[in-house]
């Protein structure tokens, strides 16, 4: 961009369309999974983008499984340096016999270290601190170079300044092989700007309903500018998107840009995407493959009454498929009085990808009816089978909209870890609509019922989840968990573990000879527990003694002061919120979570902070919230990468603490370093800096 265009740009755009600072970072610049030769020779490359030489021992590389046997590393990575990880070295030297930056060590030696998936894989980098320095999960589909599987490509890097967690940043290369130890052949210098992370402040808008969308945009050199375009019916058209703090994009100058679709009339479609544009002309744009790609909603579209309304996440022995297969499986429901046809939505394992896997065209649901989606990455066996896959450790599953109407999610619900052929779902069948003050969760079912009503499933564990507390006006011990036997019989809890993670469950063990009687209750409190439960919103796990079968689980949102959540009566499988707490007895009547927000006031969000900050080994996220809303929580490393989730979902009003350890999605401890958290609601964005120390 030369000197005169610079000044025709507003003062508070300049520091979000210079050039990006240079990373110190060893980076993942090659990966080859799936290689043309026999036997195959799969590797990792990484290069140091740092302005010294980097002491590579005790590095260590991880795939997706972190159980696996360590690659250690050794050696010096020079500045701009290359080195080669081979999962066999002798095997890559006969076939790369010139490269000599290469790691004495391999990461699958004879077979018994760990290979790279073919489908898709994490290649996982830590440091001698086992702190996680990169990381790229790949996969052999979608925006991902697919010549890259097995058609003689590796995958690589088009500039190591760029955020490799980002597909559209990776090209397959040019020579067969690839070139390890060696400058990418789609090395750019001048790389294209990068455009993703795109959100709109409202799922479901109404006529009344003007909608702010932004997008994170950079580039490594300078951005020319942002675009949204829309179309209402029509052709395209353009607005620009700004990064000045006053266009719903949260702080000026912080990479997030936004700009405002006017309301439109009931029933429009409202289409749109963005592209970022840097000095040169290169672009690129959210979603990837726009405009054929794009997002979209409808005015004023109610979407129909479904239900995920029972998943088996661990089949090992129940019902099979069409092919004689046991699958995972996905029952959606229809409590309405008509068919709906569920061709183009989509069904998902991941709140944050509500676009996981498209239903095909000419799958209906009837009226009352109960349909199974097996749920084996397999969707080349018929329409039933989606592509997604469920895992027994816990996660998330969803049914969505289509695209055109929003792409929101219908229904579903986080389940907890879930041990083999046990079932999560509702008792009775959940027809939608929970009564007033109520919430309906979903059971551990001992016996699955695809298809069928779940009335006749027994409970798993008799002992449930029944009450718990998380913050009081008082302060002091108020973080408490209540359980309950809504069995016959006592229930010898000892050994049982009670945690607040899911990807770790074994963080209280209840102590050997701990009985509860039928009808009886046991409470433990965050003194006994060595742990509390934030207030913000977080999960409730109950697992057996092996750490890994679930018994029961609850997901909760933000909480308010002096009151509890809990079943209603005991022992349901439906929860409320409790102004007087009841812990050791049985529950009372439901309130209204929130009766006040109708009164309070409606700003943005206000007072992001960190405290501490710098901070070893957590901080809490703090903010102002003026009313109930939804609200994403995000935090990023330097690089703008998207590295740990700490809420998405609807907060209750006024202040807001949600605690991050300093680490990443799957548990891995993160490097010290400056990172950064994300608020989004009501169609702003706000950023506030955090610093994690040694």
């Amino acid at each position: 961009m030369s000197g005169c265009h610079r000044l025709l740009l507003p003062i508070l755009l300049l520091s979000s369309l210079l050039p990006l600072q240079a990373v110190a970072d060893v980076v993942i610049n090659e990966i080859m999974y799936n290689s043309p030769f026999t036997p195959d020779v799969e590797y990792i490359e990484l290069t140091n983008m740092g302005p010294a030489a980097v002491n590579l021992g005790d590095w260590y590389l991880l795939d997706s499984d972190l159980g696996h046997p360590r690659c250690y590393l050794s050696g010096t990575l020079a500045a701009g340096g290359y080195l080669v990880i081979a999962a066999d070295v002798a095997i890559f030297a006969v076939q790369f016999p010139g490269v000599a930056n290469l790691n004495p060590q391999g990461f699958d030696p004879g077979g018994t270290g760990f290979g790279l998936g073919n489908g898709s894989d994490t290649v996982n980098l830590f440091n001698d601190d086992d702190l996680l320095v990169d990381t790229v999960a790949y996969q052999d589909r979608g925006a991902w170079p697919t010549a890259a599987d097995g058609q003689g490509s590796s995958l690589e890097l088009v500039n190591p300044a760029l955020d490799n967690s980002v597909a559209a940043n990776w090209l397959a290369s040019g020579p067969v092989g690839g070139t390890p130890g060696a400058v990418n052949s789609v090395y750019a210098a001048n790389s294209a700007p990068t455009c993703g992370n795109g959100a709109r402040d409202i799922d479901l808008p109404t006529a009344a309903d003007a909608v702010t969308v932004t997008v994170e945009a950079q580039d490594a050199e300078a951005l020319a500018g942002v675009a949204l375009w829309v179309s209402t019916g029509g052709a395209y058209a353009t607005t620009p998107m700004l990064d000045d703090g006053l266009h719903g994009d949260g702080a000026a100058g912080d990479g997030v840009f936004g700009a405002q679709i006017s309301a439109q009339a009931n029933g429009t479609l409202v289409r749109y995407y963005a592209v970022a544009t840097d000095a040169i002309g290169q672009a690129e744009s959210w979603p990837n493959g726009a405009p054929a790609d794009y997002r979209a909603y409808t005015v004023g579209h109610l979407p129909p009454r479904l239900v995920v309304n029972e998943i088996v996440a661990s089949n090992v022995a129940g019902a099979v498929d069409d092919m004689g297969e046991h699958e995972d499986w996905i029952e959606i429901f229809n409590p309405g009085s008509v068919a709906v046809d569920l061709g183009g939505m989509y069904l998902t394992d991941d709140f944050g990808n509500r676009n996981k896997w498209e239903i095909p065209a000419g799958v209906t649901i009837g009226a009352g009816a109960r349909l199974v989606f097996w749920a084996d990455e397999q969707p080349e066996q018929g329409p039933l089978h989606a592509d997604v896959k469920l895992s027994a450790s816990g996660e998330e599953v969803a049914v969505c909209t289509a695209r055109d109407f929003g792409n929101v999610r219908i229904h579903g619900f986080k389940f907890g870890p879930v041990a083999a052929d046990v079932a999560v779902g509702y008792r009775p069948d959940f027809g939608g609509v929970a009564p007033a003050g109520l919430e309906a969760q979903p059971e551990y079912l001992t016996t699955p019922t695809p298809g069928a009503d779940n009335g006749s499933s027994a409970l798993y564990s008799t002992v449930c989840i029944n009450e718990f507390h998380t913050t009081s006006l008082g302060g002091g011990v108020d973080d408490w968990v209540e359980l309950y036997n809504r069995g016959a019989t006592p229930v010898d809890i000892g050994g049982w573990y009670l945690s607040d993670n899911r990807t770790d469950n074994l963080k209280y063990q209840f102590p050997a000879g701990t009985v509860l009687s039928a009808g009886g209750y046991y409470s433990v409190d965050e003194e006994t527990l060595g742990f509390g439960f934030s207030s913000a919103g977080e999960v409730v796990v109950l697992t057996a003694p092996d750490g890994t079968s679930g018994l029961d689980f609850h997901d909760f949102q933000a909480q308010t002061p002096d009151r509890s959540r809990g079943r209603f009566p005991d022992g349901a499988g439906l929860w409320g919120y409790f102004a007087g707490p009841s812990r050791g007895a049985a529950n009372l009547a439901p309130a209204a979570a929130d009766d006040d927000d109708a009164a309070l006031p409606r700003p943005l969000v206000s007072a992001v902070r960190a405290v501490p900050n710098p901070f070893n080994p957590q901080t809490e996220i703090r903010f102002e919230l003026g009313k109930a809303q939804d609200v994403g929580v995000v935090i990023f490393d330097v690089r703008g990468r998207r590295v740990r989730t700490l809420h998405e979902g609807p907060l209750a009003a006024g202040h807001v603490a949600l605690r991050w350890d300093g680490r990443d999605d799957n548990g891995a401890r993160l490097p010290s370093g400056v990172y950064s958290a994300r608020v989004v609601a009501g169609g702003a964005a706000h950023r506030s800096k955090v610093l994690l120390l040694k």
